[in-house]
């Protein structure tokens, strides 16, 4: 919206200039005027003009500067943003190129905030006593920014924080690795042998059988034998047949003898390769038992070093700052005991752990 500007005349009487002033008050409307400049227009076009050639007045130019003025403060509050729209840049229209971009930021109205102040202290809602279960130097300090740990530092959950020396306990859960890797070994080859000795003792039995075979045969061959030859001692004693004749059937049936006794022998032989092998199986198992216990043993000890290269340890058992510390690198810590008569005594308390989170 723009505003009718005043006419522009030459003052040259003072008659001219209360009609420039009447012609620009009728053009305005009467609610853009303050109250004191309207009783203040009506007043001048109510007082006759007395035109002075030798002084003019100056209340009509006061009169025409505070139109101006009025006339700017209209122009210059229809340019202000509605104060409810939101904080946005507002670029002016093609059409309104003297308009400028602003950024406008609307009122908001909030509740008063009262604010209350008193005495209190701070604690921590989960705290842990970290210590060492061995002893032994301080080999290691967590670094922070390039120095030691200290108090007021955040620690991790899982973050090594402090170590003792631990070359003992690693060679000795090395000794132990190796002793079960020895046991390991030790049973593969304890398994071998049992699934040989149980070969062995499946094919003893085999072999007795078989010789059970050969020995029914020969007991057969045997039994005709003898028949045979009695037989032909009756012929004999009869005069059927000569001696010599006798004497064949006897040498068969001596040959039958021998070949039961031989069997008789091989069988007795195959029953005992049967008891060998079965002590053979049971030496196996026990062997396979003893290295089961050697791997249970071997192990039970790599276990025992690995708990102590644990207790060399402190972990941060979840996230938080360090409240207290009381070691360095290089100390030497050893573990200690509360008793009831110094578990009470905070302080003692506090010396007796390195750590204190």
């Amino acid at each position: 919206m723009k505003s009718n500007p005043l006419p522009q005349k030459h003052l040259s009487s003072p008659q001219s200039i209360q009609e420039d002033i009447d012609q620009g008050v009728e053009q305005q409307p009467q609610d853009s005027l303050p109250e004191l400049e309207r009783e203040t227009a009506r007043e001048a076009t109510n007082t006759p003009a007395h035109p002075s050639r030798k002084k003019r007045p100056m209340w009509p130019f006061l009169l025409l500067g505070i139109g101006i003025l009025a006339l700017g403060a209209i122009a210059f509050k229809q340019s202000q943003p509605n104060p409810e729209v939101s904080q946005n840049t507002i670029t002016a229209a093609p059409a309104e190129p003297n308009r400028l971009p602003v950024r406008a930021t609307p009122v908001k109205i909030y509740p008063l905030q009262q604010l209350v102040f008193g005495n209190g202290f701070v604690s921590a809602v989960r705290g842990k006593h970290l210590t060492f279960q061995t002893s032994g130097t301080i080999t290691y300090l967590k670094k922070v920014n390039g120095r030691d740990l200290r108090e007021g530092d955040f620690v991790k959950k899982g973050e090594l924080l402090a170590k003792l020396d631990d070359r003992r306990l690693r060679a000795e859960l090395a000794q132990a690795q190796a002793q079960t890797a020895e046991a390991q070994t030790q049973r593969v080859t304890a398994k071998a042998n049992l699934s040989q000795a149980q070969a062995n003792v499946e094919q003893a039995k085999a072999q007795v059988l078989s010789n059970q075979a050969q020995f029914e045969v020969a007991k057969n061959d045997f039994d005709l034998a003898i028949s045979e030859f009695k037989r032909r001692l009756e012929l004999f004693d009869a005069g059927v047949i000569s001696e010599s004749d006798v004497d064949v059937y006897r040498n068969r049936a001596e040959d039958g003898q021998s070949q039961v006794r031989a069997a008789q022998a091989q069988v007795n032989a195959a029953l005992s390769n049967v008891k060998a092998a079965e002590s053979e199986l049971a030496s196996a198992q026990s062997q396979l038992t003893a290295t089961q216990a050697q791997i249970a043993s071997a192990k039970a000890g790599q276990t025992r070093s690995t708990i102590s290269l644990e207790d060399a340890e402190i972990v941060a058992p979840f996230d938080g700052i360090v409240a207290h510390l009381n070691i360095r690198e290089g100390d030497f810590w050893t573990t200690q005991i509360l008793n009831s008569a110094t578990a009470g005594d905070y302080q003692t308390v506090v010396d007796s752990v390195p750590i204190i989170i």
